[in-house]
């Protein structure tokens, strides 16, 4: 699975993903750093990458409907500490 994390996510967990054997990037990889969610959808998409988040306004199906993106995975963590996320 081709992955893009969100910079709301640690770098460091992109070595799960990697160890999964999964492809992955970030959103700073692509130099999408501070990009709005629009942006960064249309960025993961044109590159055929789900994209892996905090942002909650991902799973708005309105805004992002399924079949429009390659994917979006939002964790919903009470603990976002890096350690958590990983």
């Amino acid at each position: 699975m081709r992955v893009k994390l969100d910079e709301n996510l640690p770098v460091s967990a992109a070595s799960i993903f990697v160890a999964a054997g999964h492809d992955v990037d970030t959103v700073a990889d692509e130099g999408l750093a501070g990009s709005d969610d629009p942006t960064v959808s249309r960025g993961a998409t044109e590159v055929e990458r789900l994209v892996v988040t905090l942002d909650r306004g991902f799973g708005d199906t309105q805004r992002y409907p399924p079949g429009s993106h390659a994917g979006i995975l939002v964790l919903r963590l009470d603990d976002q500490s890096a350690s958590s996320i990983r």
